[in-house]
């Protein structure tokens, strides 16, 4: 008989391999049990190969802050060193929250829950180390389940991704965000129409219109003379006399000391001027 040497085989072996129908069997062991899953099915469309990170290239870290939802510190090599994550742009969290952008605050609190209190791994963008700012640039990973972070911005809609042939797993990054639109999901979801309601507001009644008289001037007030400036005459008598005096009676006239000057005499009787001297 013809033995095949044991290299021969292993080659044979894989070649028989190679020309089995196209389709993947897996079998999961848990507890102690075989789980056998169906031939996997073709899908429309599918995701493109998400490429792992290069492990020569990967620094761990661990979270000091999340600055918003694209931007954290980590503490690496007993230093903090801010990273913005490549290929994922969430809007940026503002000070003044009367100017706040919409999604910013969504974003952030999500990395946040996803990063808070775990060990991290960062992979520096070979391609262009820093932004404009001079901030570095890289993708960053969860340990250890190894969840990447940036496309997990973009595929929750909370990021944006600007289209980069040459950028790492842009093909990915394209087609998690096309998902996200098209979901409607984080920054892509429709503005919501504020409408406002204008309460109606009753017209202030008019003042009753009141009637009034016109205001009467008050009748000017004549103060008799003074008794001192009056005087006293009779009809035919020639003389002004006071009003104790014996010559005058119920028919005298009364008149002021300016009426008698000059056509009367002062009653030598009663002697008017020296009373009104006095």
């Amino acid at each position: 008989m013809n033995r095949l040497s044991a290299p021969v085989r292993e080659r044979r072996l894989d070649w028989r391999l190679g020309l089995r129908p196209v389709g993947v069997l897996l079998g999961v062991v848990a507890s102690g049990l075989l789980v056998t899953t169906v031939l996997a099915q073709p899908v429309a469309d599918p995701m493109p190969e998400v490429r792992p990170p290069v492990e020569g290239r990967l620094v761990t870290g661990v979270l000091h802050q999340v600055i918003d939802g694209d931007s954290v510190e980590l503490f690496v090599n007993g230093r903090i060193v801010q990273y913005e994550l490549a290929g994922a742009d969430a809007p940026d969290v503002v000070d003044d929250e009367r100017k706040s952008i919409r999604g910013s605050k969504e974003a952030k609190d999500y990395l946040v829950s996803l990063l808070v209190g775990e060990q991290l791994a960062v992979m520096a963008d070979a391609r262009r180390p820093t932004d404009a700012m001079g901030r570095a640039r890289g993708y960053l990973y969860r340990m250890p389940d190894g969840l990447f972070v940036n496309l997990e911005m973009v595929r929750l809609g909370l990021a944006k991704h600007s289209r980069d042939p040459s950028a790492f797993n842009d093909a990915a990054m394209l087609w998690a965000q096309g998902r996200a639109r098209d979901a409607r999901k984080g920054v892509w979801s429709p503005v919501p129409k504020v409408i406002v309601v204008a309460e109606a507001v009753e017209a202030p009644a008019e003042p009753a219109v009141v009637e009034t008289e016109p205001e009467k001037e008050p009748a000017a007030v004549v103060e008799p003379a003074a008794e001192s400036s009056v005087v006293y005459v009779t009809k035919s008598g020639s003389k002004y006399h006071t009003k104790e005096c014996r010559h005058v009676g119920d028919s005298s006239i009364v008149k002021t000391r300016d009426e008698v000057d000059g056509s009367y005499e002062a009653c030598k009787v009663c002697k008017p001027d020296k009373s009104s001297d006095d």
